[in-house]
Parts: C-alpha cells; sequence; structure tokens
C-alpha cells in the first residue's frame, strides 16, 4: 500500500536509527526498534498489516495509512486523499494485496502490496454502513457490518459481493472481530459471550461456540493458526482456547500473565502474542499455553498497545496514546 507523500530518506533513515535498533539476530522477544517522530505521520494508531517487506499502519487521527520498511523501519510513504481512503480504520493483507476499510466512504479500497491501485468496492449490492474488521482466507475477504449485525464476504479476485450472513440462527449479534485460517472463519459475538464458527467455502454455519466452561467475558479479538483458536477475553482478562473443532482446550488467566484489557492477539503457530492496553505490555505465550514472558520497560515505549501484526520474524505493536510503532522479535 503506497501513496501520497513520498518521504525523503535522510529524515526517515534518522528517525528510524532513533528507533533503537538492535542486531539483526536478536533473540525472540527483544527490542529492534521503535519508529516515532513526525516524518511517520502516526496519529492514534488503529490498526496495522504487515508481511515480511513492509508493515502499514492506520491512523485514526490522520485519516491515512502509514507505509514503513519491514527491514530498516524507515518510513515510505504516507497514504492519505487517495484512492478512495476515507477515514481509513481497518485492514488486512494476503499475498500481493492490501484492504482497507474505509469507516466514512463505506468502501473497501484494494490495492496492491507495492502501493498500486486496484479497486475500490462499493455501491448498491452490500450497505457498507457500519463496515468494521476486515480479514482474509486466501480467496475471499470476510468483513463485519456491526450497523446490520452481519459479516460480509468478498471475492478477493474481482471484488465482488459473495454473500451477506447475519441473524440470530448464525449467533451473529454484536459483531466484535473475526479472523481466518484459510478453511473456517471464526467471529465473535460481543452480546452473547460467543464465538461462531463458518465454513470459508460455502459461509455456512459450522456451529456456535458458548457456554459458562468457555469462560467468554467480553471477546474482542481471535488469532488462528489453523489447529487452534485463540480468543482474548476483553472484560475477563483472560484467553480462551479452542480446537478448530470447537472443543474447549485451556482458559489461560492469572495475575502472572498480565492480561489487562487485552485488545488484540496473534499466533504464528509457535507462540501467541496478546496487546495489554491497560498494562502497556505484551504477553508472549507457547501454543500450549505456557507462559513465556511478558514484555514491558520504558525501552518499548509501549503506550496503550492496541493492534498487532506479523511480518516475517518480527512482531510489530501499534502504540495508540503514543503515535509510535515497536518492533520485536519473534526469532
Amino acid at each position: 500500500m503506497n501513496h501520497s507523500t513520498r518521504l525523503l530518506a535522510a529524515a526517515s533513515l534518522s528517525l528510524s536509527s532513533l528507533a533503537m535498533a538492535l542486531s539483526a539476530g536478536a533473540a525472540p522477544g527483544a527490542l529492534v526498534r521503535v519508529l516515532r517522530g513526525p516524518s511517520y505521520g502516526f496519529n492514534k494508531i488503529v490498526a496495522i498489516a504487515s508481511n515480511d517487506t513492509r508493515a502499514w499502519a492506520v491512523n485514526l487521527g490522520g485519516n491515512s495509512i502509514t507505509v514503513v520498511s519491514a527491514t530498516t523501519g524507515a518510513p515510505i510513504e504516507i497514504i492519505k486523499k487517495k484512492f478512495g481512503l476515507d477515514h481509513p480504520e481497518w485492514i488486512t493483507t494476503h499475498g500481493a494485496n492490501v484492504w482497507v476499510v474505509n469507516v466514512h466512504g463505506n468502501s473497501i479500497s484494494e490495492l496492491t502490496t507495492t502501493g498500486a491501485p486496484v479497486r475500490v468496492i462499493k455501491g448498491s449490492s452490500c450497505d457498507f454502513k457500519g463496515f468494521g474488521l476486515i480479514a482474509s482466507d486466501g480467496s475471499n475477504v470476510w468483513v463485519t457490518n456491526s450497523s446490520y449485525n452481519a459479516v460480509a464476504e468478498f471475492s478477493a479476485t474481482t471484488g465482488e459481493l459473495v454473500r451477506v450472513i447475519k441473524g440470530s440462527d448464525h449467533g451473529i449479534d454484536q459483531v466484535w472481530s473475526l479472523v481466518s485460517d484459510g478453511s473456517h472463519v471464526w467471529v465473535t459475538d460481543s452480546a452473547h459471550n460467543s464465538v461462531t464458527e463458518l465454513s470459508a467455502a460455502t459461509g455456512a454455519l459450522v456451529r456456535i461456540v458458548k457456554g459458562s466452561r468457555y469462560q467468554f467475558d467480553g471477546p474482542a479479538s481471535t488469532a488462528s493458526d489453523g489447529t487452534h483458536v485463540w480468543v482474548a477475553n476483553v472484560h475477563g482478562n483472560s484467553v480462551t482456547e479452542l480446537t478448530t473443532t470447537g472443543a474447549l482446550v485451556r482458559v489461560i488467566k492469572g495475575a502472572s500473565y498480565g492480561f489487562n484489557f487485552i485488545a488484540a492477539i496473534v499466533s504464528d503457530g509457535t507462540h501467541v502474542w496478546v496487546a495489554n492496553v491497560h498494562g502497556n505490555s505484551v504477553t508472549e505465550l507457547t501454543t500450549t499455553g505456557a507462559l513465556v514472558r511478558v514484555i514491558k520497560g520504558k525501552n518499548y515505549r509501549f503506550n496503550a498497545p492496541g493492534a498487532l501484526a506479523l511480518g516475517g520474524s518480527h512482531l510489530w505493536v501499534a502504540n495508540l496514546v503514543g503515535n509510535s510503532l515497536t518492533e520485536l522479535s519473534t526469532r
């Protein structure tokens, strides 16, 4: 995703160096760099996406997207007032493309990862008002719609609407988050403290997971590695782990984990990372639920960490209040 202002390398690199870079062979959980400063244009970062070469930070306050190099941390460009962007708020990437949800524009902007425009998806085929979180299953793109308590599916190839899924029979009332591993799509429902599993191929309901034993309490974010699903409970300060068949594996909670208003969760299949907004920390777990570490301290400059993204061997942490990105090593 590339557009708008091209930034000069000199200013970029000086600020990216200011970012406290460590060696390329840093240990897992080690600080790589902190990106901040006026050349990045960060302003209330609410979402982030990444691949091996670039990261895209969505600036709610700046009505823009900042693109940075995943290799050096240098800003590449700030995308603003282009390609249908209108108060972008959510973002996802898969393969060669990036999809951005425009809250005021009631649309989805699709770009290549190198910044070329693909299309703007909008129109009468689907009411885009209330569109929110977005995820890709590799073939199609899924978007939550809070205004109509629904999930919409679009073709990642053509941008055409595939289907709209809604209704209490699907357990979709107040959708909060969604994630896909390519075969299934999981949607959290904050109204009923439940998780709805859909077939990514057909959109058919697979199951609704709910009940006291799961200890869902404000399920706000989800992650999956294709074998397990992790549900972050923002009110319960806990993580519920499921198999992809909906069976309960464990509920992870306790003071030692440092969970404190969990806003985001991601997994690479070996480890799970949790962003604690009020704790100004990131908790790292193994996929078996064991605590690896709670990452915190002034060097990381965590300040309301509210979004996470994995790319290559790095974890990107978006600091909503700090107007910065903290980059950590995952290997």
